[in-house]
């Protein structure tokens, strides 16, 4: 599964993990998992973490197609505070200021893409000093597979 994700409770951040190849319909099944949660949080700040990507199998088309696909589910479930993208590769990062780009037309949710772990955790307000053990933490994230 290239898209998991792992609701951190009592802390409104949902951390969203990208793996191998993704497409625009991964994405979008694993919008409607993660919206379906009983512990979903729809303003909760979505951590979407980029760095084990290996190619994103869309266009700019399919992207702005399925962005307008997450806009119906945000317009049903509510949107996120906000997504912060970790793309610290060159093709993560193309890929997430394309969707940065897009959203922003479309008057999405605010997205940031940030290319370290430690100015994610900054931009978090997070004491940790990594993904993992904000993962670790005692909050005993509930993980789902998706898409």
């Amino acid at each position: 599964m290239p898209i998991s994700y792992k609701i951190l409770p009592g802390q409104m951040l949902t951390y969203v993990h990208y793996t191998g190849v993704v497409d625009a319909d991964h994405v979008v099944r694993a919008a409607k998992a993660y919206a379906a949660d009983p512990n979903f949080a729809p303003k909760a700040t979505e951590l979407i973490d980029l760095r084990e990507i290996v190619e994103f199998d869309m266009s700019y088309r399919t992207m702005s197609n399925m962005i307008y696909r997450l806009g119906k589910l945000h317009a049903i479930y509510g949107p996120p505070a906000q997504e912060l993208l970790l793309a610290d590769n060159d093709v993560a990062f193309g890929m997430a200021r394309m969707f940065e780009s897009i959203v922003e037309l479309a008057d999405g949710p605010p997205v940031e893409v940030l290319r370290s772990e430690a100015e994610t955790l900054l931009r978090l307000g997070r004491p940790e000093r990594s993904i993992a053990e904000l993962l670790a933490g005692p909050h005993q994230p509930k993980a789902r597979a998706q898409a």
